[in-house]
């Protein structure tokens, strides 16, 4: 004998609604797929090549922060060389005064004038910071390089310097009795016991809070450059030796012969200082030529791996968006269908 099953209102309505919320889950994950063009479940699309993916994913999320921190180097880099520009001037602009005073009737306070500016510029510009870093400090970033000279009281680097001009002479610098040093002396002077206070050992006690050595940076996968400058760089120990001769070894109160003893070791120093900032600028342009071939590297990577990525990763918009309005239509009608059972009613027949 056949069954019929006996079917009331109550099953056709609850059959229709779990066929509504599977037509909305369903809806739900047409409608992501259709605004981010991948799919909505990324594991079930994917089954056994899922790994590979979150493989590629993170190669991809490594080589973006490499790239990124390749732009922050490239500005660093940028900026150093700016500044180190910028300190060519000021000795280029010292070198000049110099040597217009070096004869000049009132030379020597024109002289002591122009050092007591390009030493202030010179600190100020080795002192330059970037995103809270100092330049030009090597791996010691969270410290200004360069102390300032003239300040009150006295610095450091200037007591230095009174103390070895008093031991040298048995006189201050602002004695009038300065008239009386020879060139010779003052020759000697100058290349002994004043020399040494800018030697890498006794700049750093005096001067420097810089760190000798300079920042490496991963540019690349297993590539590394040093890619920063520091303040202990000679060519800046010569440059502020020739600005402190000039203004602090009583350059105004001194005989013609010693202040072109002075005049003449200090344009030959800041000759040198500024060749020397030059191979620094060679130097640095070599990083700089580094970090733009390992950009081009890594983009060409990145490319690749969105590339594939893409393959795994993306759906047809054009099907997606049929999906959606095929879903949509459906859960018009499966509403419409609903709300006509709830209203069915043995009532209304009897």
């Amino acid at each position: 004998m056949m069954q019929i099953d006996a079917i009331s209102t109550l099953v056709m309505s609850t059959l229709l609604k779990d066929g509504v919320r599977r037509s909305q889950s369903l809806l739900a994950d047409a409608q992501k797929e259709f605004s981010t063009g991948r799919h909505a479940d990324m594991g079930l699309a994917l089954g056994a090549g899922t790994g590979r993916d979150l493989l590629w994913r993170a190669k991809l999320d490594e080589l973006r922060s490499l790239s990124d921190h390749n732009k922050l180097s490239g500005n660093r880099l940028d900026l150093v060389q700016s500044t180190l520009n910028s300190v060519r001037d000021v000795a280029n602009t010292f070198l000049q005064t110099l040597t217009g005073t070096r004869n000049a009737a009132d030379g020597q306070v024109t002289a002591t004038l122009a050092a007591s500016s390009a030493l202030r510029s010179l600190t100020a510009l080795l002192n330059t910071s970037y995103n809270g870093q100092a330049l030009f400090g090597g791996i010691n970033t969270d410290v200004s390089p360069l102390a300032e000279y003239e300040v009150t009281p006295a610095s450091t680097a200037q007591n230095a310097t009174a103390t070895e001009f008093f031991a040298a002479f048995g006189l201050a610098q602002s004695d009038p009795g300065v008239v009386a040093i020879t060139g010779p002396d003052m020759q000697a002077f100058l290349d002994g016991q004043f020399d040494a206070l800018f030697q890498p050992a006794q700049w750093q006690a005096d001067w420097s809070s810089a760190s000798s050595s300079n920042m490496t940076v991963r540019i690349d996968t297993g590539l590394t450059i040093t890619a920063g400058s520091n303040a202990n760089l000679a060519a800046f120990r010569q440059m502020a030796e020739a600005f402190t001769m000039v203004l602090d070894l009583g350059t105004s109160q001194l005989n013609h012969n010693a202040f072109e003893a002075i005049t003449d070791t200090a344009i030959k120093l800041a000759g040198e200082g500024i060749l020397g900032v030059g191979f620094e600028q060679a130097r640095l342009g070599i990083a700089e030529s580094e970090i733009t071939t390992a950009n081009e590297r890594i983009g060409l990577r990145m490319t690749t791996i969105t590339g594939g990525l893409g393959a795994m990763e993306d759906v047809d918009k054009y099907e997606a968006a049929l999906r959606v309005t095929s879903l949509q239509t459906q859960l018009e009608a499966s509403y419409t269908l609903t709300g006509r059972i709830g209203r069915l009613s043995i009532l209304n027949y009897i």
